[in-house]
């Protein structure tokens, strides 16, 4: 990713609604699965960017560590979290890094779509590795190639999901999966539109220029953003409570590594 899409990242960390509704969604279905602050937890970040979900995982465990391959991201991290440990690494090689079944929790949060990762399985069974029997995986990843947008050429996005390719595959790799789901359809329509702009405009392929910024990685005022986390969390509470989403532009799936004895992946 570009140097200057992480100062921006770095800048909404804490306060933008899309970020905070994220947490708050996963939040919420940890505590329902009994995650806990636990003394000694141990929490792992694959793919920490900049940082900011490494400072939420500390309501979950008082040991977080982010893993991340690019310096400039850590570089941020580092200074924003100081609370936190930070390894350059890659995330398809964790268990190189760190011993099998070190971490109650582990996250992935919008990583594996990335031009970086080539190959998703990979990563997830590295993440099997480390995690300790009986500790869960958290993953969102962003669905719908459809979707596909200006947004994802400047991410550099390989790839949007659909919800049953990330859980065949948890599944293949031994996880039993707890939560999944779609979420943001309130943003659903808004993406698609423009994604069908692009395809009429003939939207080249390929990546902007160094010092290009995001427009949906802006900071709206505060009380539109404010706003916006309300209007989501309204979906999040429907989707904690049953409500079974078809559709959003994002997937989350939270499955758990089998207590006791596991078959080695």
């Amino acid at each position: 990713m570009r140097a200057n899409i992480y100062d921006q990242l770095a800048k909404i960390d804490e306060s933008h609604w899309w970020v905070l509704y994220r947490r708050k969604l996963t939040a919420g279905f940890l505590k329902r699965l009994g995650v806990d602050d636990v003394k000694g937890t141990r929490a792992l970040d694959m793919g920490c960017g900049t940082g900011g979900n490494t400072a939420f995982l500390k309501m979950f465990a008082p040991d977080v560590t982010g893993v991340d391959i690019s310096e400039n991201a850590l570089g941020y991290a580092k200074v924003n979290y100081p609370g936190c440990n930070f390894v350059r690494g890659d995330i398809r090689r964790v268990s190189e890094m760190f011993r099998e079944g070190t971490f109650k929790l582990v996250t992935i949060f919008n990583v594996l779509y990335h031009e970086w990762v080539p190959d998703e399985a990979e990563a997830i069974r590295e993440a099997y590795r480390v995690l300790s029997p009986g500790g869960f995986l958290v993953m969102t990843e962003p669905a719908f190639n459809f979707l596909y947008r200006a947004h994802d050429r400047e991410t550099m996005t390989k790839k949007r999901y659909r919800l049953g390719e990330f859980t065949g595959i948890l599944e293949r790799t031994g996880f039993k999966v707890k939560v999944w789901t779609y979420f943001g359809i309130f943003n659903f329509f808004p993406a698609l539109v423009l994604s069908l702009l692009d395809r009429v405009r003939g939207a080249v392929t390929g990546h902007g220029g160094n010092n290009r910024k995001i427009a949906e990685l802006g900071l709206p005022g505060k009380r539109t953003n404010s706003f916006l986390l309300a209007l989501m969390m309204a979906e999040g509470s429907a989707i904690q409570a049953g409500l079974k989403v078809p559709f959003g532009v994002t997937i989350l799936c939270i499955a758990q590594k089998p207590a006791g004895e596991a078959r080695k992946v």
